[in-house]
Protein backbone atom coordinates (compact mmCIF):
# COMPACT_ATOMS: atom_id res chain seq x y z
CA UNK A 1 0.00 0.00 0.00
CA UNK A 2 1.33 3.56 -1.17
CA UNK A 3 1.29 6.31 1.41
CA UNK A 4 2.84 8.71 -0.58
CA UNK A 5 3.02 9.12 -4.60
CA UNK A 6 6.41 10.95 -5.05
CA UNK A 7 9.12 10.48 -7.67
CA UNK A 8 10.00 6.80 -6.84
CA UNK A 9 6.30 6.28 -7.22
CA UNK A 10 6.25 8.11 -10.75
CA UNK A 11 9.17 5.38 -12.15
CA UNK A 12 7.01 2.68 -11.69
CA UNK A 13 4.42 4.31 -14.65
CA UNK A 14 4.20 1.44 -17.24
CA UNK A 15 5.14 4.34 -19.52
CA UNK A 16 7.95 5.84 -17.98
CA UNK A 17 9.33 2.11 -16.63
CA UNK A 18 9.22 0.30 -20.04
CA UNK A 19 10.60 3.59 -22.32
CA UNK A 20 13.38 4.12 -19.60
CA UNK A 21 13.94 0.41 -20.51
CA UNK A 22 14.49 1.32 -24.10
CA UNK A 23 16.19 3.58 -23.59
CA UNK A 24 18.82 1.89 -21.35
CA UNK A 25 18.49 -0.76 -23.88
CA UNK A 26 21.25 -3.70 -23.61
CA UNK A 27 24.49 -4.73 -25.13
CA UNK A 28 26.12 -7.96 -26.26
CA UNK A 29 24.11 -8.84 -29.10
CA UNK A 30 26.53 -8.90 -31.82
CA UNK A 31 26.41 -12.17 -32.44
CA UNK A 32 23.07 -13.01 -32.68
CA UNK A 33 21.69 -12.80 -36.29
CA UNK A 34 19.38 -10.14 -36.42
CA UNK A 35 22.19 -7.47 -35.12
CA UNK A 36 23.95 -7.32 -38.45
CA UNK A 37 20.91 -6.94 -40.47
CA UNK A 38 19.45 -4.51 -38.03
CA UNK A 39 22.35 -1.87 -38.69
CA UNK A 40 22.64 -2.38 -42.23
CA UNK A 41 18.90 -0.94 -42.39
CA UNK A 42 19.83 2.32 -40.26
CA UNK A 43 22.82 2.60 -42.19
CA UNK A 44 20.80 2.86 -45.23
CA UNK A 45 18.97 5.33 -44.28
CA UNK A 46 21.87 7.77 -42.89
CA UNK A 47 21.71 7.53 -39.59
CA UNK A 48 24.10 9.14 -37.35
CA UNK A 49 26.25 6.16 -35.05
CA UNK A 50 24.91 7.20 -32.31
CA UNK A 51 21.17 7.21 -33.03
CA UNK A 52 21.67 3.97 -34.69
CA UNK A 53 23.85 2.26 -31.73
CA UNK A 54 21.20 3.54 -29.37
CA UNK A 55 18.10 1.38 -31.42
CA UNK A 56 20.45 -1.91 -31.87
CA UNK A 57 20.47 -1.80 -27.63
CA UNK A 58 16.85 -1.11 -27.35
CA UNK A 59 16.24 -4.59 -30.26
CA UNK A 60 19.30 -6.26 -28.26
CA UNK A 61 16.84 -5.32 -24.56
CA UNK A 62 13.97 -7.02 -26.27
CA UNK A 63 15.21 -10.24 -28.08
CA UNK A 64 17.52 -11.34 -24.87
CA UNK A 65 14.12 -10.52 -22.60
CA UNK A 66 12.09 -12.44 -25.44
CA UNK A 67 14.53 -15.53 -24.60
CA UNK A 68 13.28 -16.88 -20.99
CA UNK A 69 10.35 -16.23 -22.49
CA UNK A 70 9.42 -12.71 -19.85
CA UNK A 71 8.89 -10.34 -21.90
CA UNK A 72 6.31 -8.02 -21.10
CA UNK A 73 2.99 -8.32 -23.17
CA UNK A 74 2.63 -4.92 -24.60
CA UNK A 75 6.57 -4.52 -24.95
CA UNK A 76 6.44 -4.68 -28.73
CA UNK A 77 3.71 -2.03 -28.55
CA UNK A 78 6.35 -0.02 -26.61
CA UNK A 79 8.94 -0.86 -28.63
CA UNK A 80 7.03 0.42 -31.94
CA UNK A 81 6.12 3.95 -30.32
CA UNK A 82 9.50 4.13 -28.76
CA UNK A 83 11.23 3.78 -32.36
CA UNK A 84 8.78 5.88 -33.86
CA UNK A 85 9.20 8.50 -32.07
CA UNK A 86 13.12 8.45 -32.31
CA UNK A 87 12.86 7.93 -36.10
CA UNK A 88 10.65 11.12 -36.40
CA UNK A 89 13.41 13.01 -34.75
CA UNK A 90 16.21 11.59 -36.50
CA UNK A 91 15.10 10.84 -39.94
CA UNK A 92 15.70 13.35 -42.45
CA UNK A 93 12.83 11.94 -44.67
CA UNK A 94 10.33 11.44 -41.86
CA UNK A 95 8.03 9.74 -43.38
CA UNK A 96 10.04 6.91 -44.01
CA UNK A 97 9.50 6.34 -40.40
CA UNK A 98 6.91 3.77 -40.41
CA UNK A 99 9.08 1.75 -43.61
CA UNK A 100 11.70 1.60 -40.95
CA UNK A 101 9.88 0.01 -38.26
CA UNK A 102 8.12 -2.51 -40.34
CA UNK A 103 11.86 -3.45 -41.82
CA UNK A 104 13.21 -3.62 -37.90
CA UNK A 105 10.25 -5.97 -36.69
CA UNK A 106 10.57 -8.26 -39.63
CA UNK A 107 14.35 -8.75 -38.81
CA UNK A 108 14.02 -9.11 -34.74
CA UNK A 109 13.54 -13.16 -34.82
CA UNK A 110 14.58 -15.53 -32.07
CA UNK A 111 16.58 -18.80 -32.41
CA UNK A 112 13.50 -20.62 -33.70
CA UNK A 113 12.88 -17.76 -36.66
CA UNK A 114 10.27 -16.40 -35.50
CA UNK A 115 9.39 -13.10 -35.60
CA UNK A 116 9.63 -11.67 -31.70
CA UNK A 117 7.36 -8.32 -32.25
CA UNK A 118 4.04 -7.81 -34.60
CA UNK A 119 3.22 -4.52 -35.60
CA UNK A 120 0.17 -3.15 -33.43
CA UNK A 121 -0.53 -0.85 -36.66
CA UNK A 122 0.26 -1.31 -40.07
CA UNK A 123 0.15 1.85 -41.41
CA UNK A 124 0.24 5.58 -40.28
CA UNK A 125 1.35 9.06 -41.67
CA UNK A 126 4.03 11.28 -39.09
CA UNK A 127 0.84 13.71 -38.62
CA UNK A 128 -1.39 10.59 -36.65
CA UNK A 129 1.52 8.88 -35.06
CA UNK A 130 1.76 11.46 -31.97
CA UNK A 131 -2.14 10.92 -31.51
CA UNK A 132 -1.76 7.44 -31.64
CA UNK A 133 0.95 7.08 -29.22
CA UNK A 134 -0.88 9.73 -26.61
CA UNK A 135 -3.96 7.23 -26.43
CA UNK A 136 -1.20 3.89 -26.16
CA UNK A 137 0.55 5.67 -23.37
CA UNK A 138 -2.88 6.36 -21.33
CA UNK A 139 -3.86 3.54 -21.41
CA UNK A 140 -0.78 1.84 -19.98
CA UNK A 141 -0.59 4.46 -17.23
CA UNK A 142 -4.12 4.03 -16.74
CA UNK A 143 -3.58 0.21 -15.62
CA UNK A 144 -0.62 1.57 -12.80
CA UNK A 145 -3.14 4.51 -11.33
CA UNK A 146 -5.49 1.48 -11.03
CA UNK A 147 -2.75 -0.13 -8.38
CA UNK A 148 -1.49 3.64 -6.81
CA UNK A 149 -5.01 5.38 -6.89
CA UNK A 150 -7.03 2.79 -4.63
CA UNK A 151 -7.90 5.49 -2.21
CA UNK A 152 -9.42 8.92 -2.96
CA UNK A 153 -6.88 11.88 -2.37
CA UNK A 154 -3.89 10.33 -1.91
CA UNK A 155 -0.86 12.70 -1.51
CA UNK A 156 1.27 13.33 -4.45
CA UNK A 157 4.05 15.59 -5.14
CA UNK A 158 3.54 17.76 -8.03
CA UNK A 159 5.52 15.96 -10.85
CA UNK A 160 3.04 12.87 -9.96
CA UNK A 161 0.46 15.37 -9.80
CA UNK A 162 1.02 17.05 -13.04
CA UNK A 163 1.51 13.44 -15.08
CA UNK A 164 -2.05 12.47 -14.09
CA UNK A 165 -3.59 15.86 -14.96
CA UNK A 166 -1.87 15.42 -18.04
CA UNK A 167 -3.20 12.00 -19.14
CA UNK A 168 -6.98 13.08 -17.57
CA UNK A 169 -6.75 15.74 -19.88
CA UNK A 170 -5.42 13.39 -22.98
CA UNK A 171 -8.59 11.12 -21.97
CA UNK A 172 -11.60 13.16 -22.33
CA UNK A 173 -9.93 14.63 -25.24
CA UNK A 174 -10.27 11.91 -27.00
CA UNK A 175 -13.38 10.62 -25.19
CA UNK A 176 -14.95 13.70 -26.47
CA UNK A 177 -13.90 13.28 -30.04
CA UNK A 178 -14.61 9.79 -30.52
CA UNK A 179 -17.87 8.57 -28.42
CA UNK A 180 -19.63 11.55 -27.72
CA UNK A 181 -18.50 13.28 -31.10
CA UNK A 182 -18.65 10.40 -33.06
CA UNK A 183 -15.51 11.45 -35.29
CA UNK A 184 -14.51 8.84 -37.70
CA UNK A 185 -10.60 9.86 -36.99
CA UNK A 186 -8.63 6.44 -37.51
CA UNK A 187 -6.91 6.70 -34.25
CA UNK A 188 -10.87 6.41 -32.75
CA UNK A 189 -10.14 2.73 -33.51
CA UNK A 190 -7.01 2.83 -31.27
CA UNK A 191 -9.04 4.69 -28.39
CA UNK A 192 -12.03 2.09 -28.66
CA UNK A 193 -9.21 -0.94 -28.91
CA UNK A 194 -6.35 0.50 -25.95
CA UNK A 195 -10.26 1.41 -23.90
CA UNK A 196 -12.40 -1.49 -23.88
CA UNK A 197 -14.25 0.18 -20.97
CA UNK A 198 -15.31 3.11 -22.50
CA UNK A 199 -16.73 5.25 -19.46
CA UNK A 200 -16.70 9.16 -19.12
CA UNK A 201 -14.90 9.31 -15.74
CA UNK A 202 -12.59 6.57 -16.25
CA UNK A 203 -9.46 8.74 -15.29
CA UNK A 204 -11.36 11.39 -13.84
CA UNK A 205 -12.08 9.44 -10.82
CA UNK A 206 -8.37 9.61 -9.67
CA UNK A 207 -7.40 12.07 -7.45
CA UNK A 208 -4.31 12.99 -5.21
CA UNK A 209 -3.74 15.60 -2.97
CA UNK A 210 -0.66 17.85 -3.38
CA UNK A 211 1.74 17.71 -1.02
CA UNK A 212 4.83 18.84 -1.03
CA UNK A 213 6.35 16.37 0.91
CA UNK A 214 6.31 13.07 2.12
CA UNK A 215 4.03 13.16 5.39
CA UNK A 216 5.79 10.10 6.78
CA UNK A 217 9.21 11.72 6.31
CA UNK A 218 8.01 15.08 7.29
CA UNK A 219 7.36 13.94 10.43
CA UNK A 220 10.34 11.97 11.03
CA UNK A 221 12.32 15.26 9.95
CA UNK A 222 10.59 17.38 12.58
CA UNK A 223 11.49 14.50 15.13
CA UNK A 224 15.00 15.09 14.45
CA UNK A 225 15.19 18.06 14.66
CA UNK A 226 13.15 18.15 17.53
CA UNK A 227 15.91 15.75 19.18
CA UNK A 228 18.90 17.97 18.27
CA UNK A 229 17.29 20.61 19.77
CA UNK A 230 17.80 19.04 23.39
CA UNK A 231 20.93 20.09 25.20
CA UNK A 232 23.78 17.33 24.75
CA UNK A 233 24.79 15.90 27.96
CA UNK A 234 28.30 16.67 27.04
CA UNK A 235 26.76 20.32 27.01
CA UNK A 236 25.34 19.95 29.71
CA UNK A 237 28.31 19.09 32.00
CA UNK A 238 30.44 21.25 30.09
CA UNK A 239 28.14 23.94 31.26
CA UNK A 240 27.84 22.79 35.09
CA UNK A 241 31.70 22.72 35.09
CA UNK A 242 31.74 25.87 34.26
CA UNK A 243 29.54 27.21 36.54
CA UNK A 244 31.58 24.70 39.49
CA UNK A 245 34.38 26.70 38.05
CA UNK A 246 33.31 30.71 38.81
CA UNK A 247 32.03 29.77 41.74
CA UNK A 248 35.15 28.56 43.00
CA UNK A 249 36.45 31.65 42.15
CA UNK A 250 34.38 33.44 43.75
CA UNK A 251 34.33 31.16 47.10
CA UNK A 252 38.57 31.43 47.26
CA UNK A 253 38.19 35.62 47.11
CA UNK A 254 40.42 35.62 42.91
CA UNK A 255 39.31 37.54 40.33
CA UNK A 256 40.57 38.94 37.37
CA UNK A 257 40.61 43.02 38.98
CA UNK A 258 43.72 41.31 41.35
CA UNK A 259 45.53 39.37 38.65
CA UNK A 260 45.10 41.01 35.77
CA UNK A 261 47.08 39.19 33.89
CA UNK A 262 46.29 37.09 30.57
CA UNK A 263 43.00 35.56 30.45
CA UNK A 264 45.17 31.89 30.50
CA UNK A 265 47.30 32.21 33.41
CA UNK A 266 44.11 33.70 35.26
CA UNK A 267 42.07 30.17 34.77
CA UNK A 268 44.89 28.07 35.41
CA UNK A 269 45.66 29.62 38.44
CA UNK A 270 41.84 28.92 40.01
CA UNK A 271 42.00 25.35 38.13
CA UNK A 272 45.42 25.14 40.84
CA UNK A 273 43.86 26.41 43.56
CA UNK A 274 40.48 24.18 42.86
CA UNK A 275 43.17 21.04 42.48
CA UNK A 276 44.89 22.10 45.83
CA UNK A 277 41.82 22.61 47.98
CA UNK A 278 40.68 18.90 46.32
CA UNK A 279 43.67 17.38 47.05
CA UNK A 280 43.66 18.34 50.96
CA UNK A 281 40.12 17.16 51.56
CA UNK A 282 41.26 14.01 50.27
CA UNK A 283 43.81 14.00 52.81
CA UNK A 284 41.80 15.36 55.54
CA UNK A 285 43.77 18.48 55.83
CA UNK A 286 42.17 21.43 56.88
CA UNK A 287 42.63 24.90 54.49
CA UNK A 288 42.66 28.23 54.47
CA UNK A 289 42.25 31.20 52.18
CA UNK A 290 45.67 33.76 52.39
CA UNK A 291 48.06 30.83 54.04
CA UNK A 292 50.75 32.28 55.52
CA UNK A 293 53.81 30.02 56.93
CA UNK A 294 55.53 32.63 58.77
CA UNK A 295 52.03 32.15 61.33
CA UNK A 296 52.53 27.88 61.77
CA UNK A 297 53.23 28.18 65.31
CA UNK A 298 55.85 24.93 65.40
CA UNK A 299 58.11 27.30 62.59
CA UNK A 300 57.67 30.51 65.29
CA UNK A 301 59.19 28.42 67.91
CA UNK A 302 62.34 27.40 66.17
CA UNK A 303 63.89 30.77 65.74
CA UNK A 304 65.04 32.69 67.88
CA UNK A 305 62.03 35.49 69.52
CA UNK A 306 63.00 38.30 71.68
CA UNK A 307 60.85 38.90 74.55
CA UNK A 308 59.19 41.88 72.83
CA UNK A 309 57.99 39.81 70.30
CA UNK A 310 55.02 39.03 68.89
CA UNK A 311 53.97 37.31 65.76
CA UNK A 312 50.37 38.40 65.09
CA UNK A 313 50.72 41.52 66.91
CA UNK A 314 53.94 42.80 65.21
CA UNK A 315 53.40 42.61 61.55
CA UNK A 316 56.44 40.13 61.20
CA UNK A 317 58.78 42.49 62.60
CA UNK A 318 61.89 39.77 63.14
CA UNK A 319 64.95 41.03 64.71
CA UNK A 320 67.80 38.68 64.17
CA UNK A 321 70.58 37.54 66.56
CA UNK A 322 74.03 39.19 65.71
CA UNK A 323 76.49 36.65 65.38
Amino acid sequence: MFNYLGDDELKYLQTIHNYGKLDNGRDHCKYYPFYDAAQRVLDSYYLLKDDSDKILRALCYVYKNSVPDNLYSDMCNFLYFWLGKLLLEKLVTKNLFHEVILDLFKILTNAKNHQICQLPHYYMNSKEFQDFKSIFDCSEDYKTYCAHLLIPGMPCNNKYKTHLERNKEIYKKFYDECEIENKGYEYCKAFREYFPNKKSNLLSQFNCRLEAKNPTVYQLEEDDIGAQELPQEGQMIGKLQRNEKFSAVSEIGVSPVQHPSSPDSYVNRVDSQMGGNLINKLLGRTTRTNHNPLMEEQLINNFYQPEQFNAERSGYNISYRPV
